[in-house]
């Protein structure tokens, strides 16, 4: 039996019910002819399949299917095979008996705080099948969780799915309408565009998912399920605004149970709880709690941590307006590896000699018109009197002033460059003034002798973000951190200079340590400070370093970092990424 009907079913699948119908999506309930079986069948609607063809991109149709097919979990919706069709590939999946979620919450309103645990079980463990394969769902939601008869999950609704593929750019684009004007996305908005229900912050900024964008939408999900309303109705569209807690809303639902999501709605992807499979045996572990211990808190090893810093990750703008001057010119995750006593000399075995390069301009920036930094100067002059008092034979070069000009800086990074020995280690710490590409997702520092645009039109005397970027190619350091002090600093993490030309296998403690830390995201103006203090970043790092203990990782040092945000009510937000290889840069302490 061949062909297909005018439809576009093909004729070996009988049509018994169309379940959904419109611009993107078409899904129908069918018999198949040959295997005598009830199936599901799921192709793109029309307005999809014009999208898909205009983009040309044969790979983004296939997707679903691919992302599917290498999941084997009861709580995932299986593939039973993918047909071609003339809009794009039919999917023919299991047929889940039940109802969505979706139709339960409207019908119920919310569900028991035990249906709720369980349910954020169960789906946590699925998304541990989907992450395991390398893949994100990108669409979790109560419209895609089937609830069985028997009241047990499945996740379906994968058509948003995608490997994760480091430096590939985001698919997804926004209503503009939805998206404060900074933070809309590059493309073009078609309407019919499919986007999340509950897009997770980094993808309204138009960034990568990950792992931690489905535990976002999970959070989201456990939200309403709880108390019957969205843990953040306005999304970023006027300023981020942090979720209640749900026990304001639910007063009987156990503290721990609000804790834990919670813990997947902090605004950072590193503010949250780091896995699936963590947030699964805590919501596990409360199942299994008798009912008088409901109220009182119990959180497993991976999840405390982020739930402390979830609720005010979420900043609200204006929060940093006590702050002084910007840390620029208007031109328009890894988890923790903690540290315990007793690791200070096997971490002192990973690295030789310890070098920084602290640059940190401010009164120097008046002569060519741009504003003085009250704070810059000192930032590094503090961070370095610090670094010499550390054991590690630290050997501190600062830039202030006219010493931070360009060739200043250039020839002092040429100079380390030289210095440095495979089994040293490194650090750069810029303070100063940042300015965006406008076309591109790079941008400038500017040294104390750039001038401005008018002035140098060719931007001669500035120094790409790039720049910075290639040192973890050019410097043959294993362990090298870049702390960066000013506005757009986030966006050294997204400038690649190549890959690195090295063939190694090495034990973790001794794996190459490639690290960045911004003082802000990409697209975000970072505040200088209080005048005759430090910048709310420095001062974070001199706090870090003064803590007792053997050693102090740069994992834990971005936890401290945002903790000090959240406390202080910065309006910026830390990033932490990694241009190369995601190892553990380590400050020895005292």
């Amino acid at each position: 039996m061949s062909g297909e009907r005018a439809d576009g079913v093909p004729e070996r699948f009988e049509v018994i019910e169309t379940l959904v119908e419109d611009e993107l999506e078409v899904a129908q309930r069918c018999r198949d002819r040959v295997l005598g079986r009830e199936v599901v069948l799921k192709r793109p609607g029309p307005g999809l399949a014009e999208i898909l063809g205009a983009e040309g991109d044969p790979e983004r149709s296939l997707r679903e299917a691919r992302s599917l097919a290498a999941v084997t979990h009861p709580g995932v919706q299986r593939l039973l095979e993918a047909v071609e069709g003339p809009g794009g590939p039919i999917l023919v999946l299991e047929p889940v008996p039940g109802e969505t979620l979706a139709e339960r919450l409207e019908r119920d309103g919310r569900l028991p705080a035990a249906e709720v645990a369980r349910l954020g079980a169960e789906l946590g463990d699925a998304l541990c099948a989907v992450h395991a394969i390398g893949a994100v769902h990108r669409d979790v939601a109560p419209r895609h969780v089937v609830l069985r008869p028997d009241g047990s999950a499945c996740l379906t609704g994968f058509r948003l799915a995608k490997f994760t593929v480091q430096g590939a750019e985001t698919s997804i684009a926004y209503d503009a309408a939805r998206v404060p004007e900074e933070t809309r996305g590059r493309r073009p908005v078609d309407p019919r565009r499919l986007v999340p229900t509950y897009p997770a912050p980094e993808q309204l900024f138009g960034e990568l998912a990950n792992p931690r964008t489905d535990l976002f939408g999970l959070g989201c999900l456990l939200y309403r399920a709880l108390t019957g309303e969205e843990a953040i109705p306005e999304l970023i569209g006027r300023g981020w605004q942090p979720p209640r807690d749900p026990r304001r809303i639910v007063s009987d639902a156990p503290r721990a149970l609000g804790q834990a999501i919670l813990s997947c709605l902090g605004r950072s992807p590193v503010g949250r709880v780091q896995s699936a499979a963590a947030l699964r045996d805590t919501l596990r572990a409360l199942e299994t709690e008798p009912a008088r211990r409901a109220g009182r808190p119990k959180l497993l090893a991976g999840i405390g941590a982020a739930a402390a810093l979830v609720v005010a990750a979420v900043l609200v703008p204006g929060w940093g307006d006590v702050w002084g001057g910007k840390r620029g010119v208007p031109v328009n995750t890894a988890p923790h590896q903690g540290v315990r006593g007793g690791e200070q000399r096997v971490y002192a075995s990973t690295f030789n000699k310890s070098y920084a390069l602290l640059i940190g301009i401010g009164k120097a920036y008046e002569a060519n018109g741009f504003e003085a930094l009250d704070n810059a100067e000192g930032d590094v002059v503090a961070l370095g009197d610090r670094l010499r008092e550390l054991p590690g034979d630290w050997d501190v070069t600062v830039l202030t002033g006219p010493q931070a000009s360009e060739q200043g800086i250039r020839a002092a990074k040429r100079d380390l460059e030289k210095k440095l020995l495979p089994d040293d280690q490194a650090l750069i710490f810029f303070a100063g003034h940042g300015v965006p590409h406008e076309k591109a997702k790079g941008g400038w520092m500017i040294p104390a002798d750039g001038q401005s645009e008018k002035e140098d039109p060719g931007l001669s005397k500035w120094i790409r973000f790039g720049e910075f970027a290639s040192f973890f190619q050019e410097a043959s350091a294993k362990h090298i951190l870049v702390l960066m002090d000013c506005c757009y600093g986030g966006r050294v993490g997204t400038t690649r200079a190549g890959p690195l030309l090295v063939d190694y296998q090495e034990r973790f403690l001794t794996m190459r340590a490639h690290v960045i830390i911004a003082s802000g995201r990409p697209n975000e103006v970072v505040e200088d400070g209080r005048k005759g203090g430090h910048s709310p970043f420095a001062e974070a790092i001199l706090a870090a370093l003064d803590a007792e203990g053997p050693a102090l990782t740069s994992t834990k040092l971005m936890a401290e970092i945002e903790g000090a945000f959240v406390e202080q009510r910065i309006s910026h937000t830390p990033e932490l990424s990694y241009p190369g290889e995601p190892g553990v840069f380590v400050f020895r302490l005292r």
